[in-house]
């Protein structure tokens, strides 16, 4: 294999004779990253087609997984939840208890958290299911994450999914929307969206998701009867009804991005105080060339009585925003 060969999937490289993939990660994430700047991750094989394949597959999630740590980063306000918002958000609460429950028996992470409550509760005598050991398993490795789970992980599952339907039931019965609300709030950070339970129609979003949330475990503990219960694929939902986007709201992703001085948060936010005075705050979305420039001559009309590198500095800091609103986070379409 060549270099020019390796050169034709970005990041794609070798270390070791296994296959490597290095994604840069964009300046604005890094803060959310730990500072890194780029994510590095075996591929798990020495074949160049095969790891192209692998690799194209892993870019694309994590070009994905950007985009939503992105939109979560400014959530936008909900005015009012519509109907179709609080069926989306139903949707996806009764998904997301069904992807733990697939994480807990398909991930190794989760069948081990789950051998840890057994024998946890073994000592303690808190949970115990009924009639189930756990001799220790002689399988070969490469055929022991074929198997699934034991008896004893199972058990301990199904017994621990009993008490959380049992919780949701009571609940759904008290309506006792509170309990319901912090995963509702989370799927709608996830969405680039903050979730006001005093916005009009949010109680009903609520009241949706509680029923939506008490039928997830009556199908995990179907799962545990062996039904099969298939995980939904996760609902996208129309943003129509937030906020759009002004350039004060991305400030903070500005501000995240890389260190600046306090100087310089201050000289922008000066900058942004004056372009809502002279444009009125429009979204960004509805920006246009004309505002920009009709800034540019009202910042150095004489009756501001400013400098003209007072003037020159401010149109700079906020050409700086809007250029990181359109470049960085794409939130300004470019005019054809």
């Amino acid at each position: 294999m060549t270099k020019t060969d390796m050169a034709k999937l970005p990041g794609l490289f070798q270390r070791g004779g296994v296959f490597q993939l290095r994604v840069v990660v964009p300046l604005d994430l890094r803060p959310s990253y730990n500072g890194k700047t780029k994510l590095v991750q075996s591929l798990l094989t020495a074949n160049h087609r095969e790891a192209s394949l692998r690799a194209t597959q892993e870019r694309a999630k994590l070009l994905e997984e950007f985009g939503r740590r992105r939109t979560a980063l400014v959530p936008q306000r909900l005015d009012s939840v519509t109907l179709e918002m609080a069926t989306g958000l139903a949707a996806r609460v009764r998904a997301s208890v069904l992807r733990l429950d697939d994480e807990l028996r398909d991930r190794p992470e989760g069948r081990a958290a789950l051998r840890e409550v057994f024998e946890v509760s073994n000592r303690s005598t808190l949970l115990i299911p009924t009639g189930v050991s756990a001799p220790p398993r002689t399988i070969a490795p490469a055929l022991s994450s074929l198997l699934g789970l034991s008896s004893a992980e199972a058990s301990t599952l199904a017994s621990l999914n009993e008490i959380r339907s049992d919780e949701a039931g009571v609940n759904l019965a008290l309506r006792n929307l509170q309990a319901v609300l912090p995963l509702v709030k989370q799927e709608a950070h996830t969405l680039g969206l903050t979730f006001d339970p005093n916005s009009p129609g949010a109680r009903e979003a609520l009241q949706m998701s509680l029923k939506a949330y008490r039928q997830a475990w009556k199908d995990v503990l179907q799962r545990d009867a062996g039904e099969v219960v298939d995980t939904p694929p996760i609902a996208a939902l129309s943003k129509a009804a937030a906020k759009p986007h002004r350039l004060r709201d991305v400030f903070a992703r500005w501000k995240a991005s890389k260190p600046r001085s306090e100087d310089s948060w201050h000289a922008a936010l000066r900058s942004i105080a004056l372009y809502e005075e002279f444009t009125g705050n429009p979204p960004l979305a509805e920006l246009t060339r004309e505002q920009g420039d009709g800034f540019r001559t009202w910042l150095q009309h004489p009756d501001r009585k400013t400098t003209s590198k007072t003037a020159h500095d401010r149109l700079t800091w906020a050409k700086s925003l809007i250029n990181y609103a359109f470049r960085d986070l794409e939130l300004i379409n470019r005019n054809p």
